[in-house]
C-alpha cells in the first residue's frame, strides 16, 4: 500500500482552529471578550484592540483566500467539457474572380494550428455567426476578398466576399460583421482573440473590428498579392505556434527587481509589452517570410542569382522597385497589424495610436529611465520559378 497523502490545509479549516483557539473561556462560544482577551487572563487589558485588529485580519485574509478557490473551482466547472477552437477558417474562392490559393493555403495553415476549415457549401456571414456561437473561438482567419462593394459608388464601403456553393458573392455589412465579431471578444466575454482578415484593402473593417473589442487584428492596407498573402498567413501561425512552444518551455525565473522594472518600463513605454507579444513577433516574422523570399533571376551585372521575390510596397503607388535585378521584385502589398497600444503597417517602426499620450522623460528621471533600460535589454527556404523572367498573372485579394 502506497504512503497516504496528507491533506492540504484549507482556508476552511484555519478558520475553524482560530475560532477553537481564540475560545479563551473555553465555553464553546467566541464572543467579544474571548478576542481581545491578549492574556487570557479573562480580563480586557489595553492591548486588545490590537489583538483583535490583528485577529481579524487573519480571519479576512483566510476568507479571501477560501473565496477565491471556490471562484476557481466553479469556473472550473463552467468552462469543464466546453471545447475551445484555436482556429476558424474561411476560405472563399468565388466564381467571379478565383483564388486558386485559398483551400491550399487553409490547408497550410492547418498544419501549424489545429483549425476547422470551411471552404465548401456556403460560405457566408451566417454561417460564420452559427460556427461562433455554437463554439468558442479564439482566432479566426479569413481567406477572400475583402474588397467586395456594398454599392455602385466610387466611395462605398468594402467588405467581405463570402460564397454561396455555386460560387456566388455573398457579401454582409461590414458593420454588422465587426458587431458579430466584437460579440465574441473578451470585451463582451468570449474568446476571440484574433481576427485576421487575409484579403485586399480591409484594413477600414480591421478597425471597425478592433474598436469593438477585439484585441488584435491582422489585416492590409493596400491591395495583396495572392502569393504573398499566402506566404504571409501561413509564416504568422508557424511563428505564433513556435512563440507558444518556447513560451512553455522551462526558463529561469526572473527577479524580483527585473519584474518591477519591466513593469516600470511598461507604464512609461506603452508599447514594449505589446512589442513582446506573441502576436507582433508573429506579425514581424510573417513581414520578414515576405522580404526574404527568393527566386532565380539575374543581378545587375548579369550573375545569375536568387533575387528578392516580392517587395513591401502599394501595387498601385506611385514608387518603383529599388531592387536592381532581373525579374524586378513583385508589389506584395502592406499588411497591418492594430492592437490596442501598437500600430504597425508594413514593416515600418511601431506607432502609437494617438490616443496614448506619451512623453520621454527627461532630466534625472530620464536618466534613470535609460540606465534602467539599458539594464533590461538583452544585448528561408529558396525555391526556382518556372518562369524566373516573368510573373504569371495574379488575381489580387
Amino acid at each position: 500500500m502506497g504512503k497516504r497523502r496528507p491533506a492540504r490545509p484549507s482556508p476552511l479549516r484555519l478558520v475553524a482552529a482560530l475560532l477553537l483557539y481564540w475560545d479563551g473561556d473555553g465555553d464553546g462560544d467566541v464572543d467579544a471578550s474571548d478576542l481581545m482577551d491578549w492574556d487570557g487572563d479573562g480580563t480586557i487589558d489595553a492591548l486588545g484592540s490590537l489583538s483583535l485588529l490583528v485577529k481579524l485580519l487573519v480571519v479576512a485574509f483566510a476568507a479571501q483566500q477560501l473565496l477565491r478557490r471556490s471562484a476557481r473551482w466553479a469556473s472550473g466547472l463552467r468552462r469543464r467539457g466546453r471545447r475551445v477552437r484555436e482556429l476558424l477558417v474561411f476560405a472563399c474562392s468565388p466564381r467571379v474572380a478565383a483564388l486558386p490559393n485559398a483551400l491550399f493555403e487553409a490547408t497550410e495553415v492547418s498544419k501549424s494550428c489545429d483549425a476547422a476549415i470551411y471552404a465548401r457549401g456556403d460560405v457566408t456571414a451566417d454561417v460564420l455567426r452559427s460556427a461562433l456561437r455554437d463554439t468558442e473561438t479564439r482566432r479566426f482567419l479569413f481567406i477572400g476578398h475583402a474588397d467586395a462593394p456594398t454599392s455602385r459608388s466610387e466611395d462605398a464601403t468594402r467588405t467581405l466576399g463570402f460564397v454561396l456553393s455555386d460560387g456566388t458573392l455573398a457579401a454582409a455589412r461590414p458593420r454588422d460583421l465587426a458587431v458579430l465579431l466584437g460579440r465574441h471578444s473578451p470585451r463582451k466575454g468570449g474568446r476571440l482573440e484574433l481576427v485576421f482578415l487575409n484579403g485586399c484593402r480591409s484594413e477600414a473593417l480591421a478597425r471597425a473590428v478592433r474598436g469593438e473589442g477585439v484585441p488584435y487584428v491582422v489585416a492590409w492596407a493596400t491591395s495583396a498579392h495572392d502569393e504573398a498573402a499566402r506566404l504571409f498567413s501561413r509564416a504568422f501561425f508557424e511563428a505564433l505556434v513556435a512563440s507558444r512552444a518556447s513560451r512553455g518551455a522551462k526558463r529561469r525565473r526572473p527577479s524580483t527587481l527585473a519584474k518591477l522594472g519591466r513593469r516600470l518600463l511598461d507604464l512609461a513605454r506603452p508599447e514594449a509589452s505589446a512589442a513582446r507579444d506573441a502576436y507582433a513577433q508573429a506579425y514581424q516574422e510573417a513581414v520578414d517570410a515576405i522580404a526574404f523570399e527568393t527566386r532565380l533571376g539575374t543581378l545587375a551585372n548579369g550573375v545569375r542569382s536568387h533575387v528578392p521575390r516580392f517587395e513591401l510596397r502599394d501595387p498601385h503607388g506611385a514608387a518603383s522597385s529599388a531592387h536592381d535585378c532581373a525579374p524586378p521584385p513583385a508589389a506584395s502589398g502592406l499588411p497591418l497589424f492594430l492592437s490596442e497600444s501598437l500600430e504597425r503597417r508594413g514593416a515600418e517602426s511601431p506607432v502609437r495610436p494617438p490616443s496614448l499620450a506619451y512623453a520621454a522623460p527627461a532630466g534625472l528621471v530620464g536618466e534613470a529611465y535609460r540606465s534602467l533600460l539599458r539594464l533590461l535589454t538583452p544585448g528561408g527556404g529558396k525555391k526556382d520559378d518556372d518562369l524566373p523572367y516573368a510573373d504569371p498573372p495574379v488575381t489580387p485579394r
